[in-house]
C-alpha cells in the first residue's frame, strides 16, 4: 500500500516495489507536437476522460514539455491540439519575405522571437480569472527536462512530489514551458530568475529514460515500470545530408553555417530513437514499453513548419489504431496526485 502524501518524507518512497508505476513520456519536436496532441486527443476521446488518470508520472521535453504542462493544468488533448493549429504560424511565421529573411538570419542569430511563444503559453495555461498557475498547482507529477546554459548541464524541473523538491514548484508554468522549449537556432535562450535555459531536447528529446529513472528513484521496481512514449514523428530520409543553396553544397561536406539549422533536428531524432529502441526497450519487461510514432516526409513536416491538417489526421489515426494495444496501460488507474506539503512549506 502506498504511503499517503501527508505521511511521506525525505526517505519514504512514493511507490511500493510490488506496485505498477506508469510513465507517460512526450517527445520534443517543435510544431510536430501537433501529432502528439492529436494522439492524446484520440486516446482521450476513446477513454472518455483525461489520459492522466492512468499515469503516475508525466514527463515531456520541449514541445512535449508544453503538452505535459497543459495536461498537468487539466487541459484536454482537444484543447492542446487546437492550441497548435491556431498558434503554430504565429510562433514560427514562415510566409512571405519575412520567412525568407528569418531563414537567412538563422545562420547568425535565433530564427524567431520567443515573445509570441511566451504570450501564447500564458494564454493557454492561465486560469479563467487570468491568474498564472505555478508548477506546484499541477494535478499530475511532472518532470520537465531543460538545459542550464551557464553551467552547460542538464536540469530537471519537477513538481513537489518528493519532500526534497523544494524550489521548482514556485516557478510559473509558462516559464517552465519556455525553459524546456528554447530550441537553439530557432528560439533565443530563456532567462528567468538569473538563470539561462535552452531546450531540453539537447540531451533528453525522448524523456522516457527520465521518467523511468524518476519512478525508480521514488521506490518503483524496474520490473513493474511501464512507459508509454508518444513521439512527434520521424524520418528515415537522409535529411541532414540534403542539398543546400540549390544543390551547390552538400550539408555533409559543409561547416558551421551549413550545419546550423540541421544539427538540432538530427540530434533530437537520434536521441528519441536511441532512447526508445536501444535503452528503454531493453531495460523494461516485455510488454511494459510502447511507442506511438510515425514516419513522415521531412520536407513537409519540420520543427517550424508543418501541414497542420495532415499531421492532425496522422495523430488521431495513430491514437485510434494504438488504443486496442494499450489495454494493460488503461486497465490501470493511478492514485490521484497530491503535492507534498513539506516540499512546499518546509518541515513542520
Amino acid at each position: 500500500m502506498r504511503a499517503s502524501n501527508s505521511e511521506k518524507n525525505l526517505t519514504t518512497p512514493s511507490f511500493g516495489v510490488s506496485e505498477p508505476v506508469q510513465v507517460l513520456a512526450l517527445d520534443g519536436g517543435g510544431l510536430r507536437g501537433l501529432y502528439t496532441a492529436s494522439v492524446i486527443r484520440s486516446l482521450e476521446k476513446q477513454l472518455g476522460h483525461s489520459i492522466c488518470e492512468h499515469f503516475d508520472i508525466v514527463t515531456g521535453t520541449s514541445t512535449g514539455g508544453l503538452i505535459a504542462l497543459a495536461l498537468g493544468r487539466e487541459i484536454s488533448g482537444e484543447e492542446i491540439q487546437r492550441f497548435y493549429v491556431q498558434n503554430g504560424e504565429k510562433i514560427f511565421p514562415s510566409k512571405g519575405l519575412g520567412g525568407r529573411f528569418r531563414s537567412i538570419r538563422s545562420l547568425v542569430a535565433s530564427k524567431y522571437s520567443n515573445r509570441v511563444l511566451e504570450n501564447t503559453l500564458k494564454t493557454l495555461l492561465a486560469y479563467s480569472n487570468g491568474v498564472q498557475p505555478k508548477l506546484g498547482d499541477s494535478k499530475a507529477r511532472l518532470v520537465i527536462p531543460t538545459f542550464m546554459a551557464g553551467e552547460s548541464l542538464p536540469r530537471l524541473i519537477k513538481t513537489p512530489h518528493a519532500a526534497r523538491y523544494r524550489y521548482d514548484w514556485k516557478l510559473p508554468m509558462w516559464a517552465v514551458g519556455m525553459a524546456t522549449s528554447a530550441a537553439p537556432a530557432y528560439l533565443r535562450s530563456f532567462e528567468y530568475d538569473r538563470r539561462t535555459y535552452v531546450d531540453g531536447g539537447l540531451w533528453a528529446n525522448n524523456p522516457s529514460l527520465v521518467g523511468l529513472v524518476e519512478a525508480k528513484d521514488l521506490g518503483a521496481d524496474l520490473s513493474n515500470i511501464r512507459v508509454l512514449n508518444i513521439g512527434t514523428t520521424f524520418t528515415n530520409s537522409d535529411s541532414v545530408f540534403q542539398y543546400w543553396f540549390g544543390g551547390l553544397i552538400r550539408i555533409r561536406r559543409s561547416g558551421i553555417l551549413g550545419w546550423a539549422t540541421h544539427i538540432l533536428p538530427a540530434v533530437m531524432q537520434a536521441n528519441s530513437y536511441a532512447t526508445s529502441s536501444m535503452y528503454v526497450h531493453q531495460l523494461l519487461e516485455k510488454g511494459n514499453s510502447f511507442v506511438i510514432n510515425k514516419q513522415i516526409d521531412q520536407v513537409r513536416f519540420q520543427l517550424d513548419r508543418v501541414d497542420t491538417n495532415v499531421l492532425a489526421e496522422m495523430g488521431e489515426a495513430a491514437g485510434e489504431a494504438s488504443f486496442s494495444q494499450l489495454e494493460k496501460f488503461f486497465e490501470y488507474t493511478a492514485e490521484p496526485y497530491v503535492p507534498i506539503g513539506e516540499a512546499m512549506h518546509g518541515p513542520d
